[in-house]
């Protein structure tokens, strides 16, 4: 068998150096043949030599980075070396800036093609100046909208930036909670996970500021699907974060995690490999048979949108977003 993988990577090296222009793409295609091992290796040299003065790579970086790669494949997709190499070039700038607070690394959703990414966004912007208002564009309870901005800007004027705050730190009972990142798959409902996980980190630190325990189970999950499939947004085309709150405030939420824990009442349904997901409508009961509590006595109605509405917690990330595709945790 050893023998064949050989003989096979010398045979598609050969092919490749004849007849075809770019070498990555032609092992991209072997990947999905049967034989993968010595394609897999070829793979790890070609990245190696072509990324090597750019973004230098460990040997686990490389067998990472090949793995995603034939993951790409998989899903129907390719990338060019010399896209790819961009896109080294970009994660580079990225790491140079952080000044290693944080490193950017290739991830799946990187690889894709742009127009992929970005269906993947799916965040929609709200008008201007609505970001900090109520439903009708102004606080009923507060001063002329004139009135805040000035003191806004007079607060900005006189703000210090160097005071560093970690909500895990403070309340360290919902670290695990907080550091809980999703899998959105090839939907755009970022939106969606982006709301009802500020939500759960919400509820969390209220449980812990009034001394109650804060699990890191499903209970205290809530569901980024059923905001997906229930509120009147766009599903997986898009959506508003702010409209996803005002949801939560009139509906409630029920609980929910992610694809792969598959827990709580409405769990994420979309396996992050499955290539244009479809909403089935919404459900007026819980989706995960598993699940024993009823779908009205899961649903919770914690709080309003006036913390979020004066300080504008969740606000969308609207330039350069490419950049966030680097970040892998």
């Amino acid at each position: 068998m050893k023998k064949i993988i050989i003989l096979f990577s010398i045979f598609l090296i050969i092919n490749i150096s004849t007849t075809t222009s770019d070498p990555l793409e032609d092992l991209l295609g072997g990947l999905l043949g049967g034989i993968l091992g010595g394609v897999l290796g070829t793979l790890k040299n070609l990245l190696r030599n072509l990324l090597g003065s750019t973004l230098p790579l460990s040997e686990e970086d490389l067998q990472d980075l090949a793995e995603k790669l034939k993951e790409l494949s998989r899903s129907g997709y390719t990338i060019s070396s010399e896209e790819l190499l961009k896109r080294a070039k970009e994660i580079a700038e990225i790491n140079r800036l952080t000044g290693g607070e944080w490193t950017a690394h290739f991830n799946l959703e990187s690889l894709l093609p742009l127009e992929v990414q970005k269906r993947l966004y799916g965040s929609l912007t709200t008008k201007a100046n609505k970001g900090n208002d109520d439903e009708d564009g102004a606080d009923k309870d507060g001063p002329p909208r004139e009135k805040r901005q000035a003191r806004r800007s007079k607060r900005a004027a006189s703000c210090t930036y160097n005071i560093e705050f970690d909500a895990r730190d403070r309340w360290p009972s919902c670290k695990p909670i907080i550091n809980y990142v999703q899998t959105q798959g090839h939907c755009g409902s970022c939106w969606a996970h982006s709301a009802a996980s500020c939500y759960t980190d919400r509820y969390c630190i209220n449980e812990a500021k009034n001394l109650r325990s804060t699990p890191f189970n499903a209970s205290y999950i809530f569901s980024a699907y059923e905001i997906l499939s229930c509120s009147k947004e766009n599903g997986c085309k898009g959506g508003s974060e702010e409209e996803a709150y005002r949801w939560i405030k009139k509906n409630g939420i029920c609980t929910g995690t992610d694809y792969q824990r598959q827990d709580g009442c409405k769990p994420y349904p979309f396996n992050p490999g499955t290539n244009n997901p479809q909403l089935t409508g919404c459900s007026q009961t819980c989706t995960n048979s598993k699940w024993k509590i009823p779908y009205d006595t899961d649903r919770k109605h914690y709080g309003t949108l006036k913390l979020l509405r004066k300080i504008n917690l969740m606000s969308s990330i609207c330039s350069d977003r490419r950049r966030l595709f680097g970040r892998r945790s």
